[in-house]
């Protein structure tokens, strides 16, 4: 038998942090021709180049070793060899843990979790398998990601489990009773699984007051034995907390926060490079000098950049098929995509969002935005991200003021008559009008006489003279 566990081996990450993050990042793809006639068709090819990017930052690449660690320990603690291994598939009870690693990761939506969750999915690729004497072949999973949507019940959770570890294993679960779930603590073992990830955990359920589901899937979940990784968005974390304390103790131990990015980042201007690449030639900006104003339109959130560019390329295409010019989006594009209806809700989140950073909204008023607001406490080196954003924030809060400044003519002029002739409210802070005022007349003794005689005598009971 093999004295080196290949359980533990396939969760071993390189050293350096550059190989690393070669090996996660996925570079950009030129899109092709884009017709204007069919912009809307144009702006989802667009958008699914985009997403296909990922740039991995140095927070992501922490959390990544930190699963791969915990998932680590348990396969020297369970399958350090293949006479451990054998015995854990012959004793359930021995080789699942009681208290089972439970670890939150969470951030604001759009920062990048699923995308996280997907470079870990890719770095694990298919399980691999060894085959051990008198045993057969066995599968060396390592770990899994599964996800969790609307209405999902516990019977799905062990199917989605199952399908994770073998898309064609047999028996598909019909139940969540405790035959069943024993049975996938045995697939489990079987494939030498060392962690599960969940991403989209929120999405459980949609009532932002019911938790009691919340807490009895994660039971459930750690349950089958093996350290547990969910993923959620601070909304989550705030229904947890409002759970018992021993439930919170278990659910919330050591949660893992990921932050929006920062202009200065050297992987915020190589995600936006990538972009250009994406757009092929479309994308007009200097990584270097317009990181901070595109900083100021999306608060470092990821989801937003790519909304705001498709955005934009809709506004440019559009101009682009009326002049049949070539397609060309600039800052200016980009900022009339930030004032767009279309980006209304995401922009109404992005000022509560720098309101709440720089205390602008009270604590009273924090109840309402709760889904904005970090539920835990952060660490030291992330106090000082969390300072450098809010000096972001009032960067551009004091920039959406004075937007008006950097507005060409035309566009002061066409959203005066947009709102002159039309009434509509193009949500832009458009300078006023100054008042024109006549001066008022001196008065003098003979204009006092004049305007005393033409006041009417009072009457009634005290009006006789």
């Amino acid at each position: 038998m093999s004295e080196v566990s290949v359980w533990a081996e396939r969760l071993s990450l390189p050293r350096e942090d550059d190989e690393l993050k070669k090996r996660l990042g996925v570079s950009a793809l030129p899109v092709g021709l884009l017709d204007l006639n069919d912009l809307d068709a144009s702006a989802e090819i667009l958008k699914a180049a985009l997403e296909r990017i990922h740039v991995a930052t140095a927070q992501e690449l922490a959390t990544l070793r930190r699963v791969f660690a915990v998932g680590r320990a348990h396969a020297l603690k369970h399958h350090a060899d293949e006479r451990t291994h054998i015995r854990s598939l012959y004793d359930l009870r021995a080789s699942v843990e009681r208290e089972p690693y439970t670890c939150m990761i969470t951030s604001l939506g759009g920062i990048g979790k699923s995308a996280l969750a997907d470079a870990i999915k890719r770095l694990l690729g298919r399980p691999s398998s060894i085959e051990i004497a008198g045993h057969g072949t066995a599968p060396v999973a390592g770990g899994i990601v599964i996800e969790i949507g609307s209405g999902t019940r516990l019977v799905d959770v062990l199917n989605a489990v199952r399908s994770a570890l073998d898309e064609n294993c047999e028996g598909i679960f019909t139940n969540s009773n405790a035959e069943s779930q024993k049975r996938a603590r045995s697939l489990l073992v079987r494939a030498g699984c060392c962690f599960i990830i969940v991403d989209e955990f929120q999405f459980l359920t949609h009532s932002t007051e019911a938790s009691a589901q919340l807490a009895k899937t994660l039971a459930f979940l750690r349950g089958l034995g093996v350290p547990l990784f969910f993923i959620g968005n601070y909304s989550l974390g705030h229904r947890l907390l409002r759970r018992p304390q021993e439930e919170r103790q278990r659910l919330l131990l050591s949660p893992i926060v990921l932050q929006p990015d920062l202009p200065t980042d050297p992987e915020y201007r190589q995600l936006l490079g990538e972009y250009k690449v994406a757009c092929a030639g479309m994308l007009n900006i200097d990584v270097d000098r317009d990181a901070e104003d595109i900083h100021w339109f999306t608060g470092g959130t990821k989801r937003l950049l790519r909304q705001l560019i498709v955005e934009a390329f809709r506004i440019a295409g559009e101009r682009a098929r009326r002049e049949k010019s070539p397609v060309s989006i600039s800052v200016r594009e980009l900022r009339v995509a930030y004032k767009s209806q279309a980006f209304d809700v995401n922009r109404a989140d992005l000022e509560r969002c720098r309101q709440v950073l720089i205390g602008g909204i009270s604590i009273r008023n924090r109840t309402k935005h709760l889904d904005l607001v970090c539920p835990f406490e952060l660490e030291p080196q992330q106090q000082e991200v969390q300072e450098a954003l809010v000096h972001c924030a009032m960067a551009a809060t004091r920039a959406a003021e004075s937007i008006v400044d950097v507005m060409t003519s035309d566009e002061i002029a066409g959203a005066q008559r947009a709102r002159d002739q039309f009434g509509m409210d193009t949500d832009l802070p458009l300078p006023r009008a100054k008042k024109t005022s006549t001066p008022r007349p001196k008065k003098t003794l003979e204009s006092l006489r004049r305007a005393q005689a033409t006041v009417a005598p009072p009457t009634g009971l005290l009006g006789h003279p």
